[in-house]
């Protein structure tokens, strides 16, 4: 019994030393992952929280915001759209009146400034005369124009400059007419005023009175053949003013023109046995004018 108890107690002494070590290497074991998950896990955070911070969380609002983002884009473009789109207008009314026709009546002066050219031949005798000359006298048109597009309109008119004399009522040749065909131009310079140009060609005409009615009746007289109608000639000339717009039927205008003519008077020839005899004579002038008139728009 005593042996037993011996024996046993040998054997625990051995056997304490060794468990006592083996709990002693395996603690560290089994201690070592938990500390390199810590530590693993304590590096990766950093990395992590970056990750995070660089990828920006999902927002289930995200999606309405790009919508409303969208909607105010389409608005933005459609306005846009809407703004190229607008037709500015090409002008205030002024320009032309807005109806296709209208009438028109303008009175003032005229100045016209050139020479006289006479020409006497009998036989073998020529004689040349010139002079210069002057006359002044009131001129007034009535006419029709027919509007082509806003700014442009084309038209004519008759004129009548009541007696045209020669050197300030020393020299009267008769009555003056003229018929012309005319391009308008105009371009606005304020809401109801607007500028205009109108180039013109035409026919000048004089009804024979005072000296040259005189002269064809002499000639006429002495055998010359000698015409007793009108006096031709022609002229080119340019208008220049403005327009203003009072309604949109009504306008007033005012304008300053130029224009260059000639007249043929005279141009009598008689043939005889032995001599033959000739008489001419025309002028060339330089007009100056100015007028103010209506117009009236149908």
């Amino acid at each position: 019994m005593i042996h037993s108890v011996h024996t046993t107690s040998k054997r625990l002494t051995l056997c304490l030393p060794v468990a006592l070590f083996a709990c002693l290497t395996t603690t560290p074991l089994l201690a070592k992952p938990k500390a390199e998950v810590t530590a693993k896990a304590t590096a990766d955070a950093p990395k992590a929280k970056s990750e995070k911070a660089e990828t920006p969380a999902e927002d289930p609002l995200a999606e309405p915001a790009s919508d409303e983002a969208d909607t105010e884009g389409a608005s933005l473009e459609s306005e846009e759209k809407a703004e190229e789109e607008v037709i500015e207008p090409e002008g205030p009314i002024c320009v032309t009146p807005g109806r296709k026709w209208s009438f028109f009546f303008d009175g003032g002066f005229r100045w016209d400034t050139g020479n006289s050219s006479r020409r006497s031949q009998v036989g073998d005798d020529i004689t040349n005369q010139n002079d210069n000359i002057t006359a002044l006298g009131p001129m007034l048109h009535l006419g029709l124009m027919h509007r082509k597009n806003p700014h442009f309109r084309m038209g004519g008119a008759l004129g009548y400059g009541a007696n045209h004399d020669l050197n300030n009522n020393n020299l009267l040749i008769g009555q003056l007419l003229t018929v012309d065909y005319r391009l308008e131009w105009s371009a606005p310079l304020a809401p109801d005023l607007s500028i205009v140009g109108a180039p013109r060609v035409g026919v000048s005409l004089v009804l024979p009175s005072g000296v040259l009615a005189d002269r064809i009746s002499q000639y006429q007289s002495a055998g010359y053949d000698t015409w007793s109608g009108p006096r031709y000639g022609f002229l080119l000339g340019l208008d220049a003013g403005v327009r203003y717009q009072m309604s949109s039927w009504l306008s007033l205008r005012a304008t300053v023109g130029y224009a260059w003519g000639m007249h043929f008077l005279l141009d009598s020839k008689a043939e005889g046995e032995t001599v033959s005899a000739s008489h001419s004579w025309q002028i060339q002038a330089s007009r100056l004018s100015g007028s103010l008139g209506l117009e009236i728009a149908f």
